[in-house]
């Protein structure tokens, strides 16, 4: 049975939302003006602008010229399916603001504009701050730099536009097989991914845009990509609230803006093993609206994914979640079927289909009025237009790309130095060593690594394996090797949609071991996913950098050379090899 709750009395609404935002940086009580505004657009929204405002369309790739089909499918979404908001996931630096202002132009309601930014602007747009993921904050173990994270991404976000974005990953990544979690998390511990959650929440509102926790009720306990099939998780309500769901706590406690729900079955709060959360009414609206308190907007991931596709119609998903309690429903992958279809759930809604006196309008308009609220309290009523100029110059300043390789610095963990190879002594030759770059995933370009190694050692031997190195390549490296005393390896392998693994290939693995049991001293340096040293534990020195940036890269090479101590400790067990909390460090 579905129960509802009736709407609050809209002053009640307000009420919680100023207690809601006042715990970020939006201090002000809401205006009388603001209330007005609220009201009078919900009042005089059509139907089908009212199922607008719950839909964030996608507005992907980097051709936006008024002629090219992407911004016609955008425009359309604007002015014919009224939506009332645009989730953009690719564009350019220069171009960004520029769209942006062009679709708040074309919008009747301003437009709410979100991002996954999850690593920094610079993830996303180039010339923008791109900062490492957020397990190397979990390395650091520190708030103070999760916050300052938070905020300097915030403010480059805010800048161009943006009014909030989908970070922080609140999943608590307790099964090292996770495809898709991985490195997005803090780590492994609850307290230490509550702690740099509720900072980076802090960091992002104190900026002036809203921060989005995610995925509810936590996706970090399982092996499977939920962009592509249904993940269910296996674990006790008990179990659940110790772990999963303690993080997502604490950043309610601390006023995030918005929480995206997760597309995975949770038996133990549901009740059955086929409904995913996105869907579930006990979840979303018996357990984070009722029990957890939770007040402000909740986002359903991408509906586009194969987790929702595979099993449910874009306007059936759509409606559930709507019913479940979801405020907006992101990325429909058929926005024409899927406003429809709410729409004509609406007019043919009876008295027999209703629940508990509460109509689907009513539902509707919930949502709609903590959406406009929300648009209120980021003053978007008033001013919704980008200051262009500003916004350029604001961007990738000294400042913020020096946070950026603060964090990478302070994060590089070393996990194993066996005999103290680490560091290398300055005696070293180029003969001496030899460096093997392994790419897990399609590449492009020299990595940073070789460039930086043979600055330190001019004439050093590099090696490249890919997806489609042949086995004459393989043979040549082993071969080359084993001229070789000490062999550096950097492995490329990080979390990619629909991959549905962030392991090396067994191919690439085996080479690693042929190479150390040929009598080479060899350090791997992990690029991203840390658990590879279960797969090749007899290695002699590891090292997680945890990301392909060039800081990290960088980083990764100074602590080789002793041009810094390694600070980091891990934020996840490595099974079978070290646990939690290690870090090493020079004498």
């Amino acid at each position: 049975m579905r129960v509802y709750h009736r709407v609050c009395h809209p002053l009640m609404v307000f009420a919680c939302f100023a207690a809601w935002l006042n715990a970020g940086s939006f201090p002000e009580e809401l205006s009388e003006e603001a209330v007005k505004w609220v009201e009078q657009t919900l009042v005089e929204m059509t139907l089908e602008e009212k199922i607008g405002q719950l839909i964030e369309a996608p507005c992907s790739g980097y051709d936006f010229s008024t002629t090219s089909t992407r911004f016609l499918e955008i425009k359309k979404a604007i002015e014919d399916y009224r939506v009332g908001g645009i989730n953009i996931y690719f564009s350019t630096l220069a171009q960004a603001p520029v769209l942006i202002n062009r679709m708040q132009e074309m919008a009747k309601i301003p437009l709410f504009i979100t991002s996954p930014m999850e690593n920094g602007v610079g993830y996303l747009l180039k010339g923008a701050t791109p900062f490492p993921p957020l397990m190397a904050l979990g390395a650091t173990s520190s708030e103070k730099l999760a916050y300052e994270v938070g905020k300097v991404v915030g403010k480059e976000a805010k800048a161009l536009g943006y009014h909030a974005l989908f970070a922080p990953v609140v999943d608590v990544n307790n099964n090292p097989a996770n495809p898709i979690i991985n490195v997005r998390s803090f780590g492994e511990d609850p307290e230490l991914v509550a702690r740099l959650g509720e900072a980076y929440t802090r960091g992002i509102h104190d900026a002036g845009i809203l921060a989005t926790a995610k995925h509810f009720p936590g996706h970090g306990d399982t092996d499977i990509d939920s962009h592509t099939s249904l993940p269910i998780i296996h674990a006790s309500a008990e179990r659940l609230h110790q772990i999963e769901l303690l993080p997502f706590k604490r950043v309610i406690d601390a006023g995030v803006g918005a929480i995206m729900t997760a597309h995975i079955v949770v038996p133990s709060l549901t009740g059955d093993t086929k409904t995913p959360a996105t869907l579930s009414e006990p979840i979303l609206t018996g357990l984070l609206r009722n029990s957890l308190g939770f007040k402000g907007l909740i986002v359903t991931d991408a509906m586009s994914m194969g987790a929702i596709t595979r099993h449910y119609q874009p306007g059936e998903a759509a409606l559930r979640s709507l019913r479940a309690g979801a405020d907006i429903i992101l990325r429909p992958p058929d926005l024409g079927a899927t406003i429809k279809h709410l729409i004509r759930a609406v007019r043919t809604e009876t008295v027999s289909n209703t629940h508990e006196g509460h109509s689907l309008s009513e539902r509707i308009n919930e949502s709609v009025r903590r959406i406009l609220t929300v648009k209120t309290r980021l003053g978007l009523h008033k001013k919704r237009f980008v200051d262009i100029a500003k916004a350029q110059a604001f961007l990738a300043s000294s400042p913020s790309q020096a946070l950026a390789e603060q964090t990478a610095r302070q994060s590089i963990t070393l996990v194993k130095n066996q005999n103290h190879l680490l560091p290398l002594p300055k005696t070293l030759k180029p003969q001496d060593v030899m460096c093997l770059s392994i790419f897990g995933d399609p590449h492009e370009g020299k990595p940073e690594l070789e460039r930086l190694l043979q600055e330190r050692l001019p004439g050093l031997t590099c090696k490249t394996l890919d997806l489609d190195s042949t086995d004459k390549h393989y043979a040549s490296v082993r071969d080359e090797a084993g001229k070789h005393r000490i062999i550096i390896v950097g492995l490329f392998v990080k979390v990619r949609v629909n991959k549905g693994t962030v392991e090396l290939p067994e191919k690439q693995l085996n080479l690693v071991r042929e190479i150390k049991k040929q009598g080479c001293s060899v350090i791997a340096i992990s690029f991203g996913n840390p658990y590879l040293l279960r797969h090749i534990p007899d290695i002699d020195a590891y090292l997680c950098a945890w990301g392909y940036l060039a800081i990290c890269q960088r980083a990764a090479v100074q602590v080789l050379f002793g041009e810094i101590n390694p600070q980091g400790q891990l934020p996840v067990t490595i099974p079978d090899c070290v646990p939690r909390g290690t870090g090493l460090h020079y004498e």
